[in-house]
Formats: structure tokens, sequence, C-alpha cells
């Protein structure tokens, strides 16, 4: 009996030891998702050559990688049809929203868009990705959705940028036109979100 528990005994003892020198698994799931860029013309780079839009910029400064879902035009209601194919099925880790510019210019009732834009955030939040919300703001036009931002910001707990083309639109060496943001105008952009974006990053192991 004592000699088949010394071989029994031998035998675990091997095992054990093999599952203690064997190298760790990294999680497969660890590998965060990309920054998802989601808004319109702004966001695509409208203004600037390939490459010099403020998304593009970011990614490479953070090293992080990117997918830029600016699509010209877009309001809020249009961003809203594509967020599935454009953005959740992305997996992205961070979520950039820069929209409500084209419901102002298109005099898109406000409630309408408030609501599109708690639409669209109700759908991003569920996954646990952390969201950020780009306030635009047009020396041209009195109005402005910034109120409404804010709030869904709170609501959603999302980070709030106000007024990201400060300094942008007012500065003719800056602005393609009275809208849009130069190549210049976008790196100041960029550089204006590094600070804010670069801790996401490292929270969800980009860097």
């Amino acid at each position: 009996m004592l000699p088949k528990l010394l071989v029994v005994s031998s035998i675990i003892f091997i095992i054990a030891s093999v599952i203690v020198l064997l190298p760790k698994q990294k999680n497969s799931g660890a590998t965060a998702g990309p920054i998802v860029f989601f808004g319109n013309s702004i966001t695509a780079g409208e203004g600037a050559n390939s490459g010099q839009d403020f998304p593009t910029l970011l990614g490479r400064t953070l090293n992080a990688p990117i997918v830029n879902a600016g699509v010209s035009g877009n309001r809020t209601g249009d961003a809203l049809q594509r967020i599935n194919n454009d953005v959740l099925s992305k997996n992205p880790s961070i979520v950039v929203i820069e929209l409500g510019i084209n419901d102002l210019l298109e005099h898109e009732d406000k409630e309408t868009t408030k609501k599109n834009m708690e639409l669209i955030l109700s759908k991003v939040e569920p996954a646990g990705v952390k969201i950020v919300i780009l306030g635009v703001k047009f020396v041209l036009f009195k109005e402005t959705y910034e109120t409404n931002w804010a709030s869904l910001a709170k609501k959603h707990n999302a980070i709030y940028v106000p007024d990201i083309l400060d300094g942008v639109i007012d500065d003719q060496n800056s602005k393609y036109d009275d809208i849009h943001p130069n190549a210049q105008g976008y790196q100041k952009i960029a550089d204006r979100l590094t600070p804010i974006i670069a801790p996401l990053t490292i929270q969800n192991g980009n860097q």
C-alpha cells in the first residue's frame, strides 16, 4: 500500500511542478479597443489634407489605435442611423462624439437633436465605454447646443469638453473657412484634447 501512495504522491508533485513552471498566459481579452471619433465634417477633417484631421493627430501622439467615423454633413439623426456599424461594431474603449452643428445649420428642432444625442449615448454607455463629448461654438451663430451637451454628459457619466474651436475659428491662420479648421487648427484641437484623453487610454491599457 505504501509504495502505491508514494507513486501517487510523486505524480501529483510532478504535475504541480509543471503547472508552476509553465509561462502564464495573457488574457486575450485584455487588449483595449480603439478610440472611435464619431462626428461630422470637423471630425472627418474637412479643410485639411489626409492625415491632418485631429483624430489621426491625436492617435499618433497617444500611440493609440483610432477609428475616424466622421461624416461630412451628418446631423445627430444621421449619426444615430449608423452608430451600430460605425461605432459599436468596432468594440471601442473610448468614444469621442462631436455633433450638433449641422442640426443648427439646418434648423433642426432642439428637442429632436437632444433626443437623438441621448439615444446615441444610451447605445454607447452600457458597454462601459468611456465617452467624451466635444462642444462646438461658432462666432457666426448666436445659437448653440452646448447647454444640452453639458447636461447630457453629466447624466451619462461622460467627459464634456466645451468649445473645441476656441482660438481656432477666430484665428485666420488656423481656419480653412468660417466653420472648418485647417491643418494648424486641427493640430490645436488635438493638442487641447491630448491631456484629456491620454489618461483614459492609460486606464484601458493602450499605452
